[in-house]
C-alpha cells in the first residue's frame, strides 16, 4: 500500500441549543375569579427538542382588559372589577394561546347560621371561646359583636372566636 496516506480528524459534533417552540398557560381555564381575589398562572415552554420547562419568570404577561383583571410580572392575576379578560404569556416573539378569566362580584357575607349542638348561655360581661366553620374562616372573619336585651345562646363549630355578651 505504498503511496496511500491515511489520516483521521476528530470533528466535534455541535448540537444546536433547543429553541422555544410554544408556551402553555396553566390553569388553562379557571371558571371565574371574585373581585379582589387572585389567581396564580404558570407558563410552561415546550422546546424544539420536545423538552419542557417552567418559564413563568421569563414571561411578559398581558391582560386584554386591565379594568377587569390585572396581571403582575410573576403571573399573579387580580380580579379588579366584574368583566372578562384574556390572559396571554409571551417571550422571544412567541405568544401563548389566551386563557379567558371572568371576574365576578365578590361574595358578601349575608348571615351566619348559628346551630348550637349544646347552647352556650352568655350573661353580661361573660366570655366563651367558640369555633367557626371553615368557610367563615376563609373569609378571614376576625370578630363579631352581638347585642341583645338578654342572654343569647351561641355555638359555632370551628376555630377560634371569642364572644362577649354586651347589653343593648
Amino acid at each position: 500500500m505504498s503511496g496511500i496516506i491515511s489520516s483521521s480528524v476528530n470533528l466535534p459534533v455541535v448540537t444546536p441549543a433547543p429553541t422555544l417552540a410554544s408556551i402553555a398557560i396553566s390553569p388553562a381555564s379557571p371558571a371565574s375569579l371574585a373581585a379582589g381575589s387572585t389567581q396564580q398562572f404558570t407558563a410552561t415552554g415546550t422546546y424544539s427538542n420536545a423538552s419542557t420547562a417552567i418559564i413563568t419568570s421569563q414571561i411578559t404577561w398581558a391582560s386584554s382588559n386591565i379594568t377587569a383583571v390585572t396581571i403582575s410580572s410573576t403571573g399573579l392575576a387580580t380580579g379588579a372589577a366584574t368583566g372578562t379578560a384574556n390572559i396571554t404569556a409571551s417571550v422571544s416573539g412567541i405568544t401563548s394561546p389566551s386563557v379567558s378569566l371572568s371576574v365576578i362580584a365578590a361574595p358578601t357575607l349575608a348571615s351566619i347560621a348559628i346551630a348550637p349542638a349544646s347552647p352556650v348561655n352568655l350573661v353580661v360581661g361573660s366570655t366563651s371561646n367558640l369555633r367557626l366553620p371553615e368557610p367563615i374562616r376563609m373569609l378571614q372573619l376576625r370578630s363579631l359583636l352581638l347585642r341583645s336585651p338578654g342572654p343569647v345562646p351561641i355555638t359555632l363549630s370551628l376555630p377560634y372566636l371569642r364572644w362577649v355578651y354586651l347589653p343593648a
